[in-house]
């Protein structure tokens, strides 16, 4: 078996092959009587609805067409009530 050669661009695909997607997980919560989708690590809410149902469906599109892999649904006392589990591949 050969050695592996390092190059500039095999750490750079696997510098790029370790990060974490940005947005992997989003979430629905409470936000002062109304409805917040978040993405984690962001303090600002993406998009805020009056009725849950709203967020919800929203936060499903949205972080499906980010290529996300998980939404998390919370209650209005910030429990989780349920987690998607987004773009898993069906054997």
């Amino acid at each position: 078996m050969g050695k592996l050669r390092y190059t500039k661009a095999l750490g750079e695909a696997l510098a790029r092959a370790a990060q974490a997607p940005k947005h992997s997980r989003f979430s629905v919560i409470p936000w002062s009587g109304k409805w917040a989708v978040v993405s984690n690590g962001v303090r600002r809410a993406l998009r805020v609805f009056v009725l849950r149902e709203d967020a919800i469906s929203f936060a499903k599109k949205y972080a499906i067409s980010k290529s996300a892999e998980v939404l998390v649904i919370h209650t209005k006392d910030t429990r989780i009530e349920k987690i998607f589990y987004l773009n898993e591949k069906v054997a």
